[in-house]
């Protein structure tokens, strides 16, 4: 019997699911981080974002000067004619979180996510130090073709003598299928407790020289680390035991919630840098629904309507174009200096025709006048 009075009923030889939060753990998963890791650094950075009392903060734990040595490379031997939006992007390393909009064709995955990334870890490895990373992405078929981008371009740079050591670690809570080149897949409800043990060794052994780049949905990364630190996860998040990224990048940031997207800040370590890419002129994260006829936990306790690109953007200053925000961003003078947003004009899919269509039905309201590459 419920509080309000209200009786439930149980037939015999019939089936219930008592888990309030059965059909809904990914987001489950997200409210308890929110909860538990309030002092995880990312996320107090966030607020103070929010609170309008950020200043400009650089990663203190990326080299700069080997960094851009790299990149340097990059551009002579690998990628010789890099647009301006595209290197700005790649060559911030001064700002803590850094954002990319990219529209259709402008491939901001496979090759402004992927060298930026891989660069990154190449030049901390040139110093001497190591970076690990964790590439959160809304679905696990996007983690594999993130995955597919970074090994794509890992390669073009081991062909250059210019490659970071990585192990690319792919997970799942379930087997999935891979190729033999295709990194390391971690199934992490079936496979052998030293499989795990081993990823989770690397990533904690600051002597070990290959870095870790931890690839899958941010419930599944969640479940991985949750098999591996000895503590429950919440008091983990309490004590800051979940603080072990340098790098977070989050792939179409523009379709991730913002719940998962605080989920994944707070998997990064002090010092790091939060990267999102996305393109919020496409697909959103699902907002309409009747929820006044819903029996289950309200929306606005488990699904805040944001995607995580549309709270930067909001905390910015930028339009957004949502009708249930009630309250008005912070006032920055300079927002490009607390959270600078880098957007890609090349297309490499759309022809003429389409490019000025879409600059004209969307982008020239963010300053992109998209240009076709594809004729």
């Amino acid at each position: 019997i419920k509080a309000d009075g209200n009786q439930i009923y149980f037939g015999e030889g019939e089936y219930y699911i008592i888990d309030p939060m059965a059909d809904m753990i990914p987001e489950t998963r997200a409210r308890e981080a929110i909860v538990h890791a309030k002092e995880a650094p990312m996320r107090e950075r966030l607020r103070h974002m929010y609170e309008g009392k950020a200043e400009p903060q650089a990663p203190h734990r990326l080299d700069r000067q080997s960094t851009g040595v790299i990149i340097d490379q990059i551009l002579d031997s690998v990628d010789t004619t890099p647009n301006r939006e595209k290197l700005s992007f790649i060559g911030d390393l001064d700002h803590d979180i850094v954002s990319l909009q990219g529209p259709p064709g402008t491939g901001k995955t496979r090759f402004a996510m992927a060298p930026a990334l891989l660069a990154r870890i190449a030049g901390s490895q040139r110093a001497g130090t190591n970076l690990n990373a964790m590439v959160a992405t809304v679905s696990h078929k996007a983690a594999d073709e993130a995955l597919q981008g970074l090994l794509s371009f890992q390669e073009s740079l081991t062909a250059e003598d210019i490659a970071p050591r990585v192990r690319f670690v792919r997970v799942s809570p379930t087997p999935v299928r891979r190729d033999d080149d295709a990194g390391e897949v971690i199934a992490y409800h079936s496979d052998p407790p030293d499989v795990l043990e081993d990823v989770w060794a690397s990533i904690q052994d600051p002597t070990d020289p290959r870095a870790v780049i931890l690839l899958g949905p941010p419930s599944s990364i969640r479940g991985f680390l949750k098999k591996v630190i000895p503590d429950e996860m919440d008091d983990a998040m309490v004590d800051g035991s979940t603080e072990i990224f340098d790098l977070v990048f989050i792939d179409e940031a523009s379709m991730m919630g913002l719940p998962m997207g605080l989920m994944c800040a707070s998997f990064l370590r002090s010092g790091g840098q939060l990267a999102l890419i996305g393109d919020h002129r496409q697909l959103g994260p699902i907002q309409i629904k009747d929820w006044s006829t819903e029996d289950r936990v309200t929306i606005e306790e488990h699904t805040p309507f944001l995607s995580v690109l549309d709270f930067i953007r909001f905390v910015r200053g930028d339009t957004v174009d949502v009708p249930y925000i009630r309250t008005d961003p912070p006032e920055y003078e300079d927002p490009e200096a607390i959270a600078p947003i880098h957007r890609l004009q090349d297309t490499y899919r759309l022809p003429s025709e389409a490019a000025r269509m879409h600059t004209d039905l969307f982008y020239r309201r963010d300053g992109i006048e998209l240009t076709s590459q594809s004729e």
